[in-house]
């Protein structure tokens, strides 16, 4: 099974749009150098469906429910290989992951760790050595730079942008745990997601 880590830049969060149009998404392999593909040449459409389509791949995100959302506005006629990939459990969320290992060990209080389920305080609680800025003037203004060729955009941007393949390092020190602790990972995800009605 391959792993696809990804995540979206889009534009920003409105009253009445929580799941915008994407910019851009980062992505990479289990083992390749993490890229950025823009979402207007048609090239994250393919990467995306191809992924959905293929059995032996697992797409892994953080705040899986966000990405699955963009993903499903922007190409609706994709729901049904969405809840295919979630009903064989190949969407993984490592936000939701760590929900559980830290309540597995007793760790999940917020308020004295000091640490969210944010992948930057993520990234710290498993000590790694990955920075994030998430108080990048970029994080909320990705739609600025739609059409713009990714190779003309400042540096800031595409770093911020790559940053969060650190989702595929939290991956890998979640997967050292008791396999116990995830048994209900995917129908987490699955209650997550689709509140009430979409997904038995």
């Amino acid at each position: 099974m391959r792993r696809l880590y990804f995540d979206f830049e889009t534009f920003p969060i409105q009253p009445g749009l929580l799941a915008p149009p994407p910019v851009c998404a980062s992505y990479a392999w289990d083992y390749d150098e993490p890229k950025l593909l823009p979402a207007w040449d048609g090239r994250l459409e393919a990467l995306l469906y191809g992924a959905l389509k293929d059995s032996n791949v697992t797409i892994v995100a953080h705040n899986a429910v966000f990405e699955i959302g963009v993903m499903m506005a922007w190409h609706p006629e994709w729901t049904s290989l969405i809840f295919e990939a979630l009903r064989q459990g190949r969407i993984e969320c490592t936000l939701i992951r760590d929900k559980l290992i830290r309540i597995a060990r007793g760790e999940d209080d917020v308020k004295s760790t000091g640490l969210t389920y944010a992948l930057d305080d993520v990234c710290a609680y498993w000590r790694l050595k990955i920075v994030l800025d998430k108080s990048s003037y970029w994080r909320s203004r990705y739609g600025t730079l739609y059409g713009v060729p990714i190779e003309e955009w400042p540096e800031e941007a595409v770093d911020y942008a790559l940053g969060d393949i650190a989702t595929r390092d939290v991956y890998a020190r979640q997967a050292r745990v008791d396999r116990a602790y995830l048994v209900d990972q995917h129908a987490r995800l699955r209650a997550a997601g689709a509140p009430g009605v979409l997904i038995a």
